[in-house]
Formats: C-alpha cells, structure tokens, sequence
C-alpha cells in the first residue's frame, strides 16, 4: 500500500524536482555572494589603506609648513630637553603627531637626542647600564614616541642619522647602546675596529 501512494502521486516527484532546482539557484547564488563579498572586503581593505597613506602625507605636510623653532645663538648654553620641546611644537602646531624630515636643519642631532633619551629609559637606575636595542627596536620606540623617522628603510636611515654620533656605541652587530654604559670600549659607532 505504501508503495502504491508512492507511485500514485506525481506531484511528490514534480514536487522535489522543483526544490532541488531551487536549491541549485541557491548554491549558485551564495558562490556569486561570497565572490562579491570577497571583493568588495578587498576594495575595502585598498581603500583603508590608501586613505591612512594620505592621512600620513597630511599630517606631514602639517609639520613641513608648522613655523620652525627659532635656533639659539651660540652663547646660550641652556637648551630644552627633546621632550620639552616636542610638546611645545605640538602646542604650537595644535598636531597630535611631530614628523621629522631630513629637509629640515640638524635632524641628526634631535635624532640622536631622541635615541640617546630613549636608551636611557632602558637604565634600570640613573648611572646603572641599561640594555642596548636593535636599531630597528629603536625607530619602533621613536615612532611611538610621534617621531616619524622618513626614508624607504627608517632603521637604515636611522643608523645613518646616528652612525658617527660619539655618544653611541654598537656592543653587537645591528644593536646600540650608550658609550656611557661601556667605558672601556675605544670606538663609537662610526669607527671601525
């Protein structure tokens, strides 16, 4: 008897040949979802990153044409710590971020006192020898600190800024330090032994 009812009625088989088509549109219509969606997440992801690109050139532009710290004659002898004068330019930009740029004069030097400053966090006391850093340690502390390091490689172009500065010594290849933690070295940074 149940297989009579089986046979019997046409519209069970009319039935779930409709719903297996239906479920073949629906598969093809989630692949041709999931494609688009995987494209549209992609033109996301470019444009998110071009738009932080022009937030970065923005803000770089700001500080290239923020008014520049008047330099001090050579009979004054008392200059402002980095810091101090970090955060009177970024009152006086009204900039959240300070961007320095080989064009402008003595970046080598607010260079090295930014690094000197930042190794000399790492003294676990005042006077105790604090733990050299990879250079590419040091450009991540910079830039965490709002110091924007330019150049296609920062850590080469940092080494570059620093390389002859007397104050720093390299204890290992790629790793600087202060000459101050290491007396007995003969050598700074851009001397070769």
């Amino acid at each position: 008897m149940a297989n009579r009812k089986r046979q019997s009625d046409p519209s069970d088989s009319g039935l779930k040949e409709a719903l297996l088509q239906e479920l073949a549109s629906l598969d093809l219509s989630l692949e041709e979802l999931a494609e688009r969606e995987a494209r549209i997440h992609d033109e996301l992801e470019a444009v998110q990153r071009e738009r932080k690109r022009h937030q970065e050139l923005r803000e770089h532009a700001r500080a290239l044409l923020a008014p520049r710290e008047q330099p001090q004659g050579p009979a004054s002898s008392s200059r402002p710590s980095l810091s101090t004068t970090m955060v009177d330019r970024a009152e006086a930009m009204e900039m959240p971020d300070i961007y320095l740029d080989e064009r402008r004069p003595n970046t080598s030097d607010t260079l090295a006192k930014a690094v000197y400053e930042t190794l000399k966090e790492t003294e676990p006391a005042p006077g105790e020898p604090g733990e050299p850093m990879h250079y590419r340690d040091l450009v991540a502390a910079l830039e965490s600190r709002k110091i924007y390091i330019s150049g296609r490689d920062r850590g080469l172009n940092l080494v570059a800024h620093i390389h002859k500065d007397p104050n720093f010594v390299r204890p290992k290849r790629g790793m600087y330090g202060l000459k101050e933690w290491y007396p007995a070295t003969q050598h700074n940074v851009g001397k070769r032994t």
